[in-house]
């Protein structure tokens, strides 16, 4: 009997393994996948980025602060996307997670903000379908109408 446990036990652990090699590997290329998947999304985002830069740049007077301000924006972009671009997937995710692993809070504080920067950039770019035709005041319909800041307007 202590023969059949033990061969049971051993049976045990050897599916238990290859199940667990098995969830592995899915969840590595899983990963993987998504890191490719991210990687490209990263890359599109900062080429539009590198773009609108250098378009801005093109509309402000050349040498004003505003000018040399987009130009180390557009060459920080420039070495972003070159970064991302050179990284093979696989050393991407490991490299963010020995960051996670090293500076927890850090890298919260990183996702929020990437997750902000992220929210107003996807809010801006679907800015043309709320844009304010005839140059028409933005903040029109924002003002308060009621209430001591209204009372204000109305006395003064």
């Amino acid at each position: 009997m202590s023969g059949q446990v033990s061969r049971t036990a051993d049976k045990l652990a050897e599916a238990s393994a290859e199940i667990t090699d098995q969830a592995r590997t899915a969840a590595e290329q899983t990963v993987s996948a998504e890191a490719q998947r991210l990687q490209d999304g990263v890359t599109e985002r900062t080429e539009r980025a590198q773009s609108a830069a250098e378009a801005a740049q093109a509309e402000v007077p050349s040498g004003s602060l505003e000018a040399q301000a987009l130009g180390q924006v557009v060459a920080g972009l420039e070495k972003a996307g070159a970064f991302v671009r050179g990284q093979d997937a696989q050393d991407l995710v490991h490299d963010v997670q020995q960051f996670a692993r090293r500076n927890p809070l850090l890298f919260l504080g990183g996702a929020v903000a990437a997750g902000f920067v992220a929210a107003r950039f996807l809010k801006s770019s679907n800015g043309a379908a709320h844009t304010h035709a005839g140059g028409a005041d933005p903040w029109t319909g924002h003002l308060q109408t009621s209430g001591p800041a209204a009372y204000d307007r109305e006395a003064g």
